[in-house]
């Protein structure tokens, strides 16, 4: 087992602290930006968030379909939930890339947390 010297210690603690600001910055980006614009796509289709929504899962939900919407046909959640293939044109390069920054950047906080 290997010990962390002090200047070792502070450092992670930093950079723990930074990238979880960072990560809690990203999904309040996401939430504003990219869930509250998929909600409308859907809204206008006749589907409201409110009808697959349990705790919060429709971002995780919007997730799937912009980045595997395959998952959707796979696990028969189409036919329950909505068609991914209504985010697609609205789906942004950018939407992407804030989507995959998240499922990095979470992972990290608690990976720098166990370390310590």
């Amino acid at each position: 087992m290997h010990i962390l010297t002090d200047a070792q210690r502070i450092f992670f603690i930093l950079l723990m602290w930074a990238d979880f600001v960072f990560a809690v910055g990203l999904h309040i980006w996401y939430r504003l930006k990219v869930v509250k614009k998929y909600d409308a796509v859907l809204l206008k289709s006749g589907i409201p968030h409110q009808s697959f929504d349990l705790m919060g899962g429709r971002i995780f939900l919007y997730m799937r379909a912009a980045l595997s919407p395959v998952w959707f046909d796979k696990m028969h959640r189409k036919e329950n939930l909505f068609d991914p293939k209504l985010l697609a044109p609205h789906v942004t390069r950018f939407d992407k890339i804030l989507m995959l920054v998240q499922l990095v950047v979470i992972p990290l906080f608690f990976i720098l947390l166990f370390i310590l």
